[in-house]
């Protein structure tokens, strides 16, 4: 599933760089346009595996009730799902949680290395793209 998503985001971030090198000819505001909308696709995709990693992060704890201890007595929500994978995302870490699983633990590892190599594509690309753009 990893491999799909990475195969997935580098397709979308393909079609930004097309979409940029032909913003390259364009003028004005349809300039303009087309790089808000590439960093808009850019984003969303971002979003999406982080969200995807939400959904793993409460499938995989509901399945075994545990695997990861937000050091609260109440039930964990969606929201901390959330706190824990966009946390690892931006991050490449576990914050004030502790993993308590394998399971959830190499998730935490498998969605920390995608997360550095698509934030080092991402990287990469703007910096390519928008010297492109500047000559």
């Amino acid at each position: 599933a990893d491999v799909l998503v990475l195969v997935a985001t580098m397709g979308s971030f393909g079609g930004v760089a097309l979409i940029l090198l032909e913003a390259g000819s364009a003028q004005g505001g349809t300039k303009a346009a087309i790089i808000a909308l590439a960093l808009g696709v850019i984003t969303l995709s971002w979003l999406l595996v982080q969200t995807l990693f939400t959904l793993r992060y409460a499938t995989l704890y509901y399945r075994e009730n545990d695997g990861v201890d937000f050091n609260e007595k109440k039930p964990p929500r969606y929201g901390d799902f959330a706190y824990l994978a966009f946390t690892i995302g931006m991050t490449f870490q576990v914050s004030d949680t502790d993993l308590t699983t394998d399971a959830i633990r190499y998730t935490a590892l498998r969605q920390a290395l995608l997360s550095y190599v698509l934030g080092a594509i991402v990287l990469a690309t703007v910096i390519n793209l928008v010297s492109g753009l500047v000559h």
